[in-house]
């Protein structure tokens, strides 16, 4: 949005809120997060497939203690970085290859 001036030069006005964001940065988080979730999944696939097991049920467990997983556990990489890649429950050693690829599943 600009003024004319006289002698035909435009003269900016101010932006609106929230203009000055650009749109790309919107997309990249947009598509670092769906691509977090599509490897998440794709680390339980590959992980549950070969031992002849669903990728639906059982929900993600602790393979040390057997314990249940909360869903704020299995929030892709953040979940991993705040346990710091071990079990809430019996503090195991998660997989190295969890977080890597920006997955997690703490299977």
């Amino acid at each position: 949005m600009s003024v004319l001036l006289t002698l035909g030069q435009a003269l900016p006005l101010a932006e609106p809120a929230g203009a000055g964001v650009d749109p790309r940065w919107f997309a990249l988080v947009l598509v670092t997060v769906w691509g977090a979730c599509v490897g998440s999944f794709l680390n339980v696939v590959v992980y549950r497939v070969p031992e002849g097991m669903s990728v639906v049920s059982p929900p993600s467990r602790c393979p040390g203690c057997e314990q249940r997983l909360a869903w704020y556990d299995n929030v892709p990489v953040l979940g991993w970085l705040w346990l710091r890649g071990r079990c809430r429950t019996c503090s195991m050693p998660g997989s190295c290859s969890t977080p890597s690829g920006a997955t997690t599943s703490h299977e």
